[in-house]
């Protein structure tokens, strides 16, 4: 008995391992290239609905992010 709990709790434990904790890209939030931006590379589309491959844009600012633009003008998303 002791040992069929400690092989379930196993087989939990390992599944929880392979589930991400977080997503780095928030795909609801798909919006139009930053203003004053530039495109920096190319990079796969992280968000379904984006046609690749996504163009890698810096944006200007302080706190500078990137974030990856689809192509047919699928959109944009932050990348973290």
């Amino acid at each position: 008995m002791q040992m069929t709990v400690v092989y379930i709790l196993a087989i939990l434990g390992t599944l929880s391992i392979t589930i991400p904790v977080t997503q780095a890209v928030n795909c609801n939030n798909i919006v139009p290239a930053c203003n004053g931006g530039s495109i920096s590379g190319k990079t796969s589309c992280p968000c379904r609905g984006q046609t690749g491959p996504c163009d890698l844009w810096t944006c200007p600012g302080n706190n500078a992010k990137a974030m990856a633009c689809g192509q047919l003008e699928t959109g944009c998303a932050f990348l973290d």
